[in-house]
């Protein structure tokens, strides 16, 4: 069992995939088959191949939770897999949030979303809004003259 596979077409480009958890030897893998370009994947084993890929690298390292059952594949805060990616054509991730947030495109379909990128500066005040991530609610926060309000 393949994570993605190729087959044994080498026109197919693999680029900013992240696979992980795919076990049980040599007949199963995160990536398989020959591949035309491959470049800024990231696996759990030594199959992504290319300028930029990450190997062996592991999910509790990666992603928000790997429990089975109560998965949440959004990245965590550290993870390799964030600012080391290509730069594709897609305007937004699977969540629609903008890409890149960082210096670069995150690898995988989620673009880590910081606490930090929702405060925005208008003349000395910060100013932050309400909003979710992965079940983590961002309070409004206002500064005036140095007072915090949250």
């Amino acid at each position: 069992m393949f994570g993605i596979s190729a087959g044994s077409r080498t026109t197919n480009t693999s680029q900013n995939n992240l696979v992980l958890g795919i076990t049980g030897g040599s007949t199963n893998a995160c990536f398989g088959g020959t591949w035309g370009t491959e470049t800024n994947d990231e696996s759990s084993d030594t199959t992504a191949a290319g300028t930029g890929s990450i190997t062996s690298a592991t999910a509790a390292d990666e992603i928000v939770n790997a429990t089975s059952g109560s998965e949440n594949c959004h990245l965590k805060s550290g993870a390799q897999a964030i600012n080391a990616g290509a730069t594709l054509t897609l305007a937004t991730d699977i969540s629609n949030n903008v890409r890149p947030q960082g210096a670069s495109w995150d690898i995988g379909a989620d673009e880590l979303i910081s606490a930090a990128s929702l405060i925005k500066t208008v003349n000395g005040l910060a100013i932050a809004s309400v909003k979710t991530i992965d079940n983590l609610a961002i309070a409004s926060v206002k500064t005036w003259n140095g007072l915090t309000n949250v």
